[in-house]
């Protein structure tokens, strides 16, 4: 059975996600000049760690945002508006629940944590951070429960809706800074922080009051339709996710974290420069791969394998053009941070050279990696993407500090555990369109 999507729909969501990642893109290169313009480098490595820190907190919406938009993909292809509303609900007050009880346990633990000691930063930053960081909790935990609306926009294949607002939020923030810097020319790292926390906060805010008066009024969130057997259907999936969302956030982003902690949070700059810079392909990459996560959700619930087996051949077509061009941005990145940042920070190049490589790795992997996590069959991907995360930060602290590697060895240290995927996910996928049901694969 060949999937029910009109290409017009899909090729649209294509060019939109192609528009707003190409401004967010722009807007994301602006901002790290802007940046160091309004504040030093260890304050802006600071701000980075900071950043990375609380980013481990974002998996605490249990995996019901990825539940959600993989069931709400498969009840709007079957054409169940009961279910639509009930695995909204039921996700919706599940996380309002999570937020708030993450909010209570903060700032109990709150009373006993030194967040200059934690973050291994100088003491003169203690006032700032023992003020900032649980605002910015609060903040994040509001996020949880508003990010929820995007979930409903990929599951109903309206993917350039999450870009929009990484989009909206990135040019805000641009604007913010511009105040800070022309019309408070001081540097205020506590007020930086602030707006900087506060933005996507309000960008959410107003997309769900749009989009719940507008697109998804029939599907208003109400407390009358939790239902404890949606919430076992998205938490079903919804757990897999939460394992998996856990992993990933140790596996991509502790570096800061442990450079911070190793070699201070000036070191930070340069690895976070050329993670920005190698990551330009990756985010096209990711244009691309966006849309077909929920065409994968419902080809595969049709099986309709044929369909499958050529856009991934398609996706790994345009993915090795692509990893040509993370070569030549290699080749040409010394003119280009020139250009972009001037000589306010200087990218070793072996560092390039290693990030290039961890491009080179997960870009490989990512169709698969988005056509598994479209399936829901995420048990192997699961337990191996944990293994990883738990070898990744002894193996990065290894290279660095005891093979004498500096910030070079905490990217080797997350290659080193990423580049099994490069065949595992292959190997998964191919028994996944075999149309099979039995096996660890299949789970």
């Amino acid at each position: 059975m060949a999937v029910n999507i009109k290409f017009s729909k899909f090729g649209s969501q294509v060019l939109l996600n192609f528009g707003y990642k190409i401004g967010s893109v722009l807007f994301g290169l602006i901002l790290v000049p802007l940046t160091l313009k309004y504040l030093d480098s260890e304050e802006y490595g600071i701000w980075l760690t900071i950043s990375a820190v609380l980013s481990w907190f974002s998996f605490f919406d249990m995996g019901l945002g990825q539940g959600l938009r993989n069931k709400y993909a498969e009840a709007k292809a079957i054409g169940n508006s009961k279910d639509l509303q009930g695995y909204v609900s039921t996700a919706y007050f599940t996380v309002l629940l999570v937020s708030l009880t993450l909010i209570l346990l903060f700032f109990i633990a709150n009373n006993f944590v030194d967040w200059s000691v934690f973050l291994g930063i100088s003491g003169k930053y203690t006032y700032e951070l023992n003020l900032l960081v649980p605002l910015l909790f609060v903040f994040l935990c509001i996020q949880l429960f508003l990010k929820l609306i995007t979930s409903i926009y990929l599951g109903d294949q309206l993917g350039s809706v999450p870009n929009a607002v990484h989009f909206f939020t990135q040019l805000f923030t641009i604007i913010g800074i511009l105040v800070l810097v022309y019309c408070f020319k001081y540097d205020d790292f506590l007020g930086f922080g602030i707006l900087l926390g506060a933005i996507p906060l309000m960008v959410l805010l107003v997309l769900n009051l749009y989009s719940f008066a507008k697109n998804y009024n029939e599907v208003l969130p109400r407390l009358k339709h939790w239902n404890k057997k949606y919430l076992n259907d998205i938490f079903g999936l919804g757990a897999k996710f939460f394992i998996l969302q856990i992993s990933v956030i140790v596996l991509f982003t502790t570096d800061n974290f442990i450079i911070t902690r190793l070699f201070g949070a000036s070191s930070v700059v340069p690895y976070n420069i050329s993670f920005k810079y190698f990551g330009l392909m990756s985010q096209v990459q990711l244009v691309l791969l966006t849309p077909y996560w929920s065409r994968f959700t419902m080809a595969y619930v049709n099986q309709d394998f044929d369909w499958i087996k050529s856009t991934i051949n398609r996706l790994m077509k345009i993915t090795f053009v692509l990893l040509f061009g993370v070569s030549l941005m290699f080749l040409i990145a010394p003119m280009i941070y020139n250009l972009w940042i001037g000589k306010t920070v200087e990218v070793p190049r072996q560092l390039d050279a290693l990030m290039m490589i961890y491009t080179f790795v997960i870009m490989f992997y990512a169709p698969y990696n988005y056509f598994i996590n479209g399936t829901g069959k995420v048990f192997f991907h699961m337990w191996t993407f944990l293994v990883s995360a738990v070898i990744n930060i002894p193996l990065s602290i290894f290279f660095a500090k005891f093979l004498g590697m500096g910030v070079n060895g905490v990217i080797l240290g997350t290659i080193v555990s990423l580049f099994p995927y490069v065949f595992l996910f292959p190997i998964q996928y191919k028994f996944l369109v075999s149309g099979g049901n039995r096996g660890v694969f299949y789970k």
